[in-house]
């Protein structure tokens, strides 16, 4: 079933992408959606990602594809993922996958916002999740059938401003991101404030797009000539030009990855890694319709360092790790105390950033 169902949504894909009414009413798709949903209880559940990149990009649409790999594993669900979705045609493919048998579609992809809206009211008994939200909570407060989750990225990102100012020798840090709007805001306000509560100093950011590999190269020499000894990259794909000159010029003159870690890509410039646990959001939340039929219709999580939705992470190459001086890694355990339990409070947007003037007094 899971290949049939494969293979139908390849197919009805493409039908989507030139299709402009889908060709069905509210009323009839609701149906048919609420029938799906129920089998669920007795057969295999028919899960769908739809995103607008592809899979093996080094984007986190990759972390949350292992999640559901997992799940496929432990509970037999059958899942599809459709990659390369146009933003302008992602109402009719959610509305063709409904009708060929989705039992719960879900997205990672705030550009889909919407469509998402607009299809879940038209079809109310059918289940949506939105896994990686813009942080305001609309979708699901708009629709009782939409369950998102959004992340405080901000607090990870602290964290590894905190750790690269805390190892830095020059003093000076950057990072460079994928772009300047969304969530690399919050990335970029966490990265700031934690440089900042520990050298009291901004540090610059370079926006290399997502794909950009040579852009990210090129960023990053251009930062290590200028005695930057350690960036935070958090763009995607063009991460792979940053571990690159890092590698290259060696020595003093580190990054930090992002995504699943990436720490395979480099593992010996890479020290630690800002991620979203998304895989185990989505494998956590498959096996609660799994078992417990708990859809979570409107209901929104925001996941922190406290909730395990965020983290910095480190490599598990022991050379690598024999260089962090006990006393460093000691002060960094502190502050992330700190912001575990809410005595840091780490700045989410460039307002906030604006205001925040706390610094580390130990």
């Amino acid at each position: 079933m899971k290949k049939a169902l494969s293979i139908l949504l390849s197919a009805v894909l493409a039908l989507s992408l030139v299709a402009c009414g889908g060709g069905t009413d509210g009323s009839s798709t609701a149906s048919t959606a609420q029938g799906g949903s129920s089998a669920a209880a007795s057969e295999p559940l028919n899960v769908v990602l739809l995103d607008g990149g592809k899979l093996g990009a080094q984007a986190f649409i990759d972390v949350v594809d292992k999640g559901f790999k997992q799940a496929v594993e432990d509970f037999g669900i059958n899942y599809s993922v459709l990659e390369n979705v146009e933003v302008s045609a992602a109402a009719d493919t959610f509305r063709t996958v409904i009708a060929n048998g989705a039992d719960l579609v879900v997205v990672a992809n705030v550009g889909f916002n919407e469509a998402l809206v607009e299809v879940a009211n038209e079809y109310p008994d059918f289940p949506f999740a939105c896994l990686d939200a813009d942080g305001t909570g609309s979708l699901s407060s708009q629709c009782p059938n939409i369950y998102e989750v959004s992340y405080k990225e901000h607090e990870s990102a602290f964290l590894n401003g905190v750790f690269c100012a805390l190892m830095s020798k020059t003093g000076k840090v950057a990072q460079i991101q994928g772009s300047d709007t969304g969530t690399m805001i919050r990335f970029n306000s966490g990265f700031r404030a934690g440089v900042q509560y520990m050298l009291d100093v901004d540090p610059p950011t370079s926006v290399v797009g997502f794909a950009d590999v040579n852009k990210g190269y090129e960023t990053a020499m251009l930062y290590y000539d200028q005695g930057y000894d350690w960036l935070a990259s958090c763009a995607a794909g063009s991460n792979l030009g940053v571990f690159q000159a890092s590698q290259e010029k060696g020595g003093d003159n580190w990054c930090c990855g992002a995504a699943d870690g990436q720490f395979h890509l480099m593992p010996d410039r890479i020290v630690c890694s800002q991620v979203k646990t998304i895989d185990q959001v989505a494998y956590n939340y498959i096996k609660s319709v799994v078992e417990d039929q708990d859809y979570k219709g409107g209901v929104w999580d925001v996941l922190g360092t406290a909730e395990g939705g965020v983290d910095l992470i480190f490599t598990d190459n022991e050379e690598l790790l024999s260089m962090l001086p006990e006393e460093t890694m000691a002060k960094y355990e502190e502050i992330r105390d700190k912001v575990m339990s809410g005595e840091i409070t780490v700045p989410a947007t460039y307002e906030e950033l604006e205001t925040f003037d706390a610094r580390y007094d130990g």
